[in-house]
């Protein structure tokens, strides 16, 4: 069954993309991935070269969120690469990227969500015991992204997808299970930071305003 699954996947992907395309797709993947992976270096270095004039409670989200950019410039960019190439992915690796990917996203989302929270002064803005509850929320964010990405590595949804030159979750099966799923993973890991980044922001906005008005 794995097999003819693989084949007809490089059928798939055989038709979809010609010589041509596959080229200019290899070479655009290639630049993105070099100046995602220079860049974010650069970032990071930036950021430990100078990280005495950032206060550790913004420091720890903003190398979160670098970390979690350079991961996707490095092995998901990579991952499509390498598939464009091969002509498809294989297990483990892809099972692997689509774990990771589901982290780095997760782990993103969370880091701007945290940042919009401080920024908003929601946690308190001096002290030990802040910078210990961002580093915390911080690893939340990624652990959770870890969670949610293994479960359609165990339950075994994982398939290579032609059109997105990735490995995704499909739904044909076990649909009730999936529709769980995506409701927990869409409230916990989506939905719950962007209305703590959309609220935040109107918050931050608000007080902005008040200021110059005074």
């Amino acid at each position: 069954m794995n097999d003819w699954a693989n084949s007809s996947t490089s059928v798939v992907l055989e038709r979809s993309w010609t010589r041509v395309e596959r080229s200019v797709l290899v070479a655009v993947l290639s630049v993105e991935m070099v100046l995602g992976v220079i860049g974010n270096c650069l970032v990071l270095l930036v950021k430990i070269m100078c990280r005495g004039r950032f206060p550790c409670r913004y420091w720890v989200p903003f190398v979160s969120l670098t970390l979690s950019d350079l991961g996707s410039s490095l092995l998901i960019i990579s991952g499509s690469l390498l598939a464009m190439l091969t002509k498809g992915q294989r297990s483990p690796w892809c099972e692997v990227v689509s774990l990771l990917k589901f982290a780095f996203i997760t782990s993103s989302i969370g880091s701007i969500a945290i940042l919009c929270v401080q920024r908003a002064k929601v946690v308190a803005s001096t002290g030990r015991g802040a910078s210990v509850v961002v580093a915390l929320a911080c690893l939340a964010s990624w652990l959770t992204g870890v969670v949610f990405g293994s479960i359609p590595v165990v339950y075994n949804w994982i398939r290579y997808d032609p059109s997105e030159m990735l490995c995704a979750v499909f739904w044909e099966s076990s649909y009730s299970d999936m529709l769980v799923y995506i409701l927990c993973a869409f409230s916990i890991c989506i939905f719950l930071p962007f209305i703590l980044i959309l609220f935040c922001s109107l918050f931050t906005a608000a007080g902005c305003k008040r200021n110059c008005d005074s």
